[in-house]
């Protein structure tokens, strides 16, 4: 290769990274992670390739010499919500839900990632920016006015993206035990709507006209995002044909137990009862008069794995990660303005989660039948984030089986071409018991709010919602492709 192929492929790989860094982003998760970082590719604690920055800093030791990679990922989701009928179903009308995902569009979003690696002997440096945490969602509105949003308490849209600007160091202890850190910068941004009851002088809780809509948005641009920490490290082992990785990555590290979303471009709509329309603004500050912040968990995540090469060619492999979700109880929600202070709008709301740990199990076999060629068969296997009686339009979620089949090229001496696809099957949830309960908000109210009673503070962890009751499925269809440029 002489030195206009290197120069051709250097402004391929970063235009295309340019590219993708100044497209619109768009994201989907189920709940918030994204489990293919890096693209649908051969990637894992052992896999020693630039995708390693996330599954395990250690392995980038494994790569030798210049790289630069950019993937991205299409696809297409489809969900459907078949709600219980009746005044406490916040879900009244079967709800579509699909999102599409264009890799062009992504940004540096769901699957979208751009990463490069130096590799020497002892040291090893490379640099990534992902999206490793991201939800967004919206759903179409009812068939008439007084469904609109049927599943408006819990959710009409949201647009979640946490972006990392990842750098690593991969150091070479001594034969083939090689450890490795990563300190990486995220950033939050997002949008998120829904309906908030505000009283029960309408004729009860749950009525469409006694709910105000709060639309609380950051906007999506770097200077608009909240800025956190995040510590990586990992471990890589191997003997003979035998590689073992591992890896842990810290939750964000922030002034509040969580990550900090600030909403300085928030709109409330007042409750028809109330007079609706848009709580205007004072004449001094004519636009962005009401402020809110969005507070809530991310994980910490621990990845294990091992891989077995039983003959050259052929390579099996297992891994694990373990995502904290449980820390992701609720959204703490406070919002401010000199409007909404005398609206009698409530300015602080508790959205529930109550997610439980996650388990996300890997196999897979890769064979190389060729120099050129590599190919493989994988199938993960996901629990769910969300215990049954809190499955709703906010958080479907369910045990996932996911079979992947993935193809690498090498079409040239210093290009490799990966593509992959998966489809995820999430059998049906069926929700009997919700643990959202629309009277609560009544029954606090008939104590005088007081903080002692059951009801309010079932109510302040938000769970004074009309009943997500009903029946969630969900496909998902995900094709990946990267490019690797080797120097």
């Amino acid at each position: 290769m002489d030195f206009r192929d290197v120069a051709m492929a250097v402004a391929a790989a970063v235009a295309g990274g340019l590219a993708l860094a100044a497209a619109p982003a768009r994201s989907f998760a189920a709940p918030l992670d994204e489990p293919h970082v890096g693209g649908m590719v051969f990637s894992g604690p052992t896999s020693g390739d630039i995708t390693s920055i996330y599954w395990n800093p250690a392995a980038l030791g494994l790569v030798g010499g210049a790289r630069i990679t950019v993937s991205g990922t299409l696809r297409v989701s489809r969900a459907a919500i078949d709600g219980a009928t009746g005044p406490a179903s916040a879900v009244t009308v079967g709800v579509p839900v699909q999102t599409f995902i264009d890799p062009v569009k992504t940004a540096l979003g769901p699957g979208g990632f751009f990463g490069a690696v130096l590799g020497g002997d002892r040291f090893t440096l490379a640099a990534a920016v992902f999206t490793p945490f991201h939800d967004r969602e919206s759903f179409r509105a009812g068939p008439s006015p007084d469904l609109d949003g049927p599943t408006r308490y819990h959710r009409l849209d949201a647009d979640l993206r946490h972006t990392t600007v990842l750098p690593a160091l991969a150091i070479r202890i001594a034969g083939d035990f090689r450890i490795g850190f990563a300190p990486g910068f995220l950033f939050s941004t997002g949008r998120l709507r829904f309906d908030e009851d505000v009283a029960a002088a309408g004729g009860g809780f749950g009525l469409p006209k006694n709910a105000a809509r709060y639309d609380l948005s950051s906007g999506q641009g770097l200077f608009d995002s909240s800025f956190s920490f995040t510590l990586a490290g990992g471990l890589y082992y191997r003997w003979q044909s035998v590689e073992i990785g591992a890896s842990y990555s810290s939750r964000p590290i922030t002034d509040v137990d969580g990550v900090r979303i600030r909403a300085g471009k928030t709109t409330v709509e007042r409750p028809a009862i109330g007079g609706g329309g848009a709580l205007p603004c004072p004449a001094y500050q004519p636009e962005d008069c009401t402020y809110a912040e969005i507070v809530y968990r991310l994980p910490d995540v621990t990845v294990v794995g091992v891989g077995w090469r039983p003959t050259l060619n052929l390579k099996l492999e297992a891994m694990a990660r373990w995502l904290t979700f449980s820390r992701h109880d609720r959204m703490d929600i406070r919002l401010s303005g000199v409007t909404l202070r005398f609206s009698g709008l409530p300015d602080h709301i508790v959205l529930y989660r109550g997610f439980k740990d996650v388990v996300d199990a890997r196999i897979r076999a890769s064979y190389t039948p060729t120099r050129r060629l590599r190919l493989g068969l994988a199938l993960r296997a996901e629990t769910s984030a969300v215990p049954r009686r809190s499955v709703n339009p906010a958080a479907i979620d369910g045990f996932k089986l996911q079979p992947i089949g993935l193809a690498e090229l090498r079409a040239a001496t210093w290009l490799v071409l990966t593509a992959g696809y998966g489809v995820t099957l999430m059998p049906r949830v069926n929700v009997t018991e919700s643990r959202f309960d629309p009277s609560l908000a009544a029954a606090c109210e008939a104590t005088g709010d007081d903080l002692r009673s059951p009801a309010c503070q079932a109510r302040n962890q938000g769970l004074a919602r009309p009943s997500a009751n009903g029946s969630y499925r969900r496909t998902t269809h995900e094709m990946g492709f990267s490019m690797t440029a080797e120097f």
